[in-house]
């Protein structure tokens, strides 16, 4: 029988994560109970990322006789990383697409140095100082698995789990002239990381629910319908 006969199942799993960096954090998701061949076709497992930069600030204070307009750049440069976990290559053979950076920017002009020491930082509240507070921002990523990596999601001798940890590196800048003295408070990384499996289960599984879900939390059925 073709497999457009038999119902297709849509499971879906998130973790979320919550730190300060400079660091990682750690996330665990079930694994499929059975081997790939156990299902009729998989159509896809695709992995999504939500990744939120809150707050933090970058401070600049213009040590230079030039006044001028400076760029500010506030960056958290996030990844998933594949750790001991399964295979993140796409269905382009990339891993790149894992990669996610929050960034912030904007361009002020600083007057010449008001006479505060030339060496250091000084949050002199005129001029020649500028603090960036810059708005959340929420930036996104998902992508295909390559199917010659799908038999690392499932566990062929019963339930079973894998990690993969989400790191995020804060990043700052300040350009358009010499002198230029920073200073910086990090933001908070925020988001959850989605594991998608689309397939069709053999005749009869798809009632014997334990045959995929095993007895672990966390992988929710999304929808069943006829193809």
């Amino acid at each position: 029988m073709s497999s457009s006969a038999f119902a297709q199942v849509t499971i879906s799993q998130t973790q979320s994560f919550n730190f300060t960096p400079n660091g990682s954090q750690s996330l665990t998701f079930n694994k499929i109970n059975g081997n790939v061949s156990d299902f009729n076709d998989i159509l896809d497992i695709t992995i999504s990322i939500v990744f939120t930069k809150t707050g933090g600030s970058l401070s600049v204070d213009n040590d230079s006789a030039e006044s001028g307009e400076v760029t500010f750049t506030h960056t958290l440069a996030g990844a998933l990383n594949q750790g001991s976990g399964p295979a993140l290559i796409d269905s382009g053979f990339s891993t790149g697409w894992a990669a996610v950076n929050a960034i912030s920017s904007t361009t002020q002009f600083l007057e010449a140095t008001t006479g505060d020491p030339t060496d250091e930082f000084n949050n002199t509240g005129l001029g020649d100082f500028y603090r960036f507070d810059p708005d959340p921002v929420t930036v996104a990523s998902s992508s295909s698995i390559a199917s010659a990596v799908w038999g690392q999601y499932f566990e062929a001798t019963g339930p079973g789990t894998f990690s993969w940890n989400f790191s995020a590196n804060q990043l700052t800048d300040a350009t358009g002239l010499g002198g230029l003295q920073q200073a910086l408070t990090v933001s908070q990384a925020q988001g959850t990381v989605t594991v998608e499996y689309s397939l069709i289960p053999e005749p009869g599984t798809i009632v014997l629910a334990t045959i995929m879900f095993g007895s672990l939390g966390g992988l929710h059925l999304l929808k069943r319908r006829k193809k």
